[in-house]
């Protein structure tokens, strides 16, 4: 990053999932950008009625362009008019590669959600104090309503339910997750840098950090050190580029 770099403005939330996504891509890449969350007055009076809906993540470019959705905003610097800030290309020349690196993206989009989704609203003894002043972030004037609170995160609740996340379910995505851990660390221990970076980090920090290091662990489960064994690693590999 120089001082000459023009300066972008990401709309998000550290709570967010998908805002984890294009903000690890952004500080991978090197790219300049401030981070703003969603209620604050240019958010609320310019990108809501320029997108034509409340949601995040949301890129706001030098020339005032906005760019809604995660792989849009990473499309920007691959092949639309930031390309020439990035550092180097997500996507690989190898047509193998590039596969693995796609089913990367897919795995860390759709396959980590059920953990995720999991981790984060299944466990309120740990995680609801945190929640709750995280989902403050969201609203107008970052002022806490928990009548506000109850309705949004009843919402997600819900979608929790309906990919999935069931009292049914739980043993099932524990148990597949912390496999998913093992296979994952060993194959970062095992892989020079150039397989990690066709592998795109950046991909699965998002839900790393969903399930791990932006919320607090619950203590007692046996995940705990896999999780953050899991963020340490996957950070690791960021750490490369």
């Amino acid at each position: 990053m120089t001082s000459e770099q023009p300066r972008y403005t990401l709309y998000g939330a550290p709570v967010s999932l998908y805002t984890g996504k294009a903000r690890s891509y952004l500080r991978t890449q090197g790219i300049h950008f401030v981070e703003e969350h969603p209620g604050s007055k240019r958010y609320l009076e310019h990108i809501v009625p320029t997108v034509g809906r409340w949601i995040i993540p949301c890129l706001e470019t030098p020339n005032g362009e906005v760019v809604q959705d995660g792989a849009d905003i990473i499309d920007h610097f691959e092949r639309g008019e930031g390309r020439a800030l990035r550092r180097f290309s997500a996507y690989p020349d190898s047509p193998m590669l590039l596969a693995i690196s796609h089913l990367f993206e897919l795995f860390g989009g759709e396959g980590l959600l059920r953990p995720a989704m999991h981790y984060r609203w299944n466990f309120d003894e740990e995680n609801l104090a945190f929640l709750s002043s995280e989902f403050a972030l969201l609203v107008p004037g970052a002022v806490l309503d928990h009548d506000a609170f109850l309705h949004n995160s009843g919402r997600m609740r819900k979608a929790a339910v309906n990919f999935g996340v069931t009292p049914d379910s739980f043993d099932a995505i524990e148990s597949a997750f912390e496999e998913w851990l093992d296979l994952f660390s060993a194959s970062l221990g095992r892989s020079p840098v150039p397989a990690r970076r066709s592998s795109n980090p950046w991909r699965l920090w998002a839900d790393c950090c969903h399930v791990g290091a932006s919320v607090p662990r619950p203590g007692a489960h046996d995940a705990d050190q896999a999780k953050s064994a899991a963020g340490r690693q996957v950070g690791r590999a960021d750490d490369h580029f």
